[in-house]
């Protein structure tokens, strides 16, 4: 094990604090008395996001607002924060990474410093002491190498490289707080002081503590005022009160936080997080709420058409799922090779996408990809690369390939979706009498819930499942092992090259390793791409600057800091 070089700075830090606390009031950059309401799905259940409780939806919403990174990871593209910190490789053997704050601070003045840092490296890293983190390449961390309090910066050794890692360390909770937590140290400085002394000698009954007050002393009690400790913030929003709405749901109100530095100055001084059913946010738009997300569903599509003629703004991106037709390879009919390329060969995917999307066809954008979201960092060398269209793409003749499958005209497919789902219904029926001219049989077996896990007859599946951000998600949708991969099919080949890729940090070798995997799923012929899964955004005319962000979480808040209220409207 590498042993830290360690230099402190208690002293120096001291006087920052007393700094950041004379600051000034709100940033300039704030409209006086302005507000906006959002009708959100909400709840906030807890401010400590890199743990696994806490990633909720509602969770990463309120995030996105109050916690400043290193940089933001999306479509697969990282764009650093400069106002935050840096990140740099340092070295190769070991794989080091040096990440180095600028200089942020905590909501109530404390700086966020090595720290900081340090906690959310021990709570990434440690699988020892009781930490419950989101799985990051932090997993693979063997050591530090080098400690610098002055410099608020922390350089960290990896047992090989790591894809994430520009993005593996995020210091979401603060280590004053935990120190007070675990410890009862009130003083902030002397706080930080203990986890340091902490995660330095590697105190394993201390670690413990630490890890208790990580896992478990930032979540909220429903109904409950939570600590104002437990609400501070790193980014341009900080909350002020977590209470409950006339209608029992819950309501978040955020304000723009005095002690924010960074880039992303915030420009409305208040916005409420009021919690509400989906089925009621268009409702609440213009009574109550000025800006909402729905999912674009063809009943609503009326009343937004004519919000836009009353000048209301609406836009839509993808929320980082892929709806797909894929295939059940460990059994019954598609066992064979042959006969799934002869399926898949005759899917009126068009079809499938034009009947599911309805009215809303311009918001389903289709897609060739199962590894990269359209526009996505590795989307252009994915497609060109894993050539789906040479591989999967229509048949010139489905009856032929039908017959030179070894199969007869009619052979039957029970086809298993969720009957709920409004696009999984139309695009099932939008099938039959499209394969049935390729001469395959389509059967029914959707079914409410329907789960590609569950025990079933269904031989073929519509689905829709995150585009995978992860190699551990990879590897559960399309590794090689039949008993957890999502068609059953073996693939120790392509288990080989996730490997591959999890040690993958050059953005060129990732595009060219993601796009050879693609090809190998569409070679293995298991699943077709159909469309990504939209989501629709809509604000008042009086709020301008609400753009949505692609991807599985805060697609409406990540763009918060751009919201601007107009005058008079």
């Amino acid at each position: 094990m590498r042993i830290a070089v360690w230099r402190g700075g208690t002293t120096l830090l001291a006087g920052l604090v007393l700094s950041a606390c004379s600051g000034p009031g709100l940033p300039a950059s704030v409209a006086k008395d302005t507000k906006v309401t959002v009708a959100w799905s909400g709840p906030l259940t807890s401010t400590n996001t890199a743990s696994m409780l806490g990633q909720s939806p509602g969770n990463l919403d309120v995030a996105s607002m109050t916690r400043s990174r290193f940089g933001a990871v999306v479509n697969g593209r990282f764009t650093p924060d400069t106002s935050f910190g840096a990140v740099k490789i340092v070295d190769q053997k070991p794989f080091s990474v040096r990440y180095d704050l600028a200089e942020p601070a905590w909501s109530d003045g404390v700086p966020l410093d090595a720290a900081d840092l340090l906690l959310a490296w021990i709570a990434g890293s440690d699988r020892r002491s009781g930490f419950q983190p989101l799985p990051t390449g932090l997993a693979q961390s063997e050591s530090l190498v080098e400690v610098d309090e002055f410099g608020r910066a922390i350089t960290v050794s990896f047992a090989q490289p790591v894809r994430d890692w520009s993005s593996a360390l995020a210091p979401t909770v603060p280590a004053h707080v935990v120190g007070r937590l675990a410890f009862g140290v009130e003083d902030p400085m002397e706080a930080k002081q203990r986890v340091i002394e902490v995660v330095r000698d590697r105190d394993s009954q201390a670690l413990i503590a630490v890890a208790k007050a990580w896992n478990e002393a930032f979540s909220l009690e429903a109904g409950k005022t939570p600590a104002r400790g437990l609400l501070l913030s790193s980014g341009p929003y900080v909350v002020d009160e977590v209470g409950t709405g006339k209608d029992g749901g819950q309501v978040v109100s955020l304000l723009a936080n005095p002690a924010y530095v960074g880039a992303h100055a915030p420009k409305v001084a208040r916005i409420d997080l009021v919690q509400t059913p989906d089925g009621r946010k268009l409702d609440a738009l213009g009574t109550t709420a000025d800006v909402i997300e729905v999912p674009p569903h063809q009943k609503n599509w009326e009343a937004i058409h004519e919000l836009e003629r009353r000048d209301y703004t609406s836009t839509s991106t993808n929320d980082g799922s892929l709806w797909m037709l894929a295939l059940r390879a460990d059994s019954g009919v598609f066992k064979r090779h042959p006969a799934r390329a002869a399926f898949l060969r005759s899917v009126p995917r068009e079809q499938l996408v034009k009947a599911g999307a309805g009215p809303w066809g311009g918001a389903f954008e289709s897609s060739d990809m199962l590894l990269s979201a359209p526009g996505g960092d590795a989307a252009e060398v994915i497609r060109e690369d894993a050539k789906f269209k040479e591989t999967l793409g229509s048949a010139e003749d489905p009856a032929v390939e039908l017959a030179s499958a070894g199969l007869s005209r009619g052979t039957p497919v029970c086809v298993g979706y969720d009957t709920r789902d409004a696009f999984a219904q139309a695009a099932f029926r939008a099938l039959g009498p499209g394969m049935a001219e390729a001469g395959w049989a389509i059967r029914d077996c959707g079914r409410s819930g329907f789960s590609p896990t569950a025990k079933g007859t269904w031989q073929a599946m519509l689905v829709r499942a995150q585009v995978p951000s992860t190699t551990l998600d990879l590897s559960l949708l399309w590794g090689g092992s039949p008993a957890l991969n999502l068609t059953g099919l073996a693939s120790p080949g392509r288990e080989g090259m996730i490997a591959r890729l999890d040690r993958t940090t050059d953005i060129y070798a990732v595009r060219e390793l993601l796009a050879k995997i693609e090809r190998s799923i569409f070679e293995d012929a298991i699943a077709v791409p159909l469309a990504m899964n939209p989501v629709v955004v809509v604000s008042s005319p009086h709020v301008t600057g609400v753009a949505a962000q692609p991807g599985p979480a805060a697609v409406l808040t990540a763009s918060a800091a751009e919201w601007s209220v107009v005058p008079g409207k």
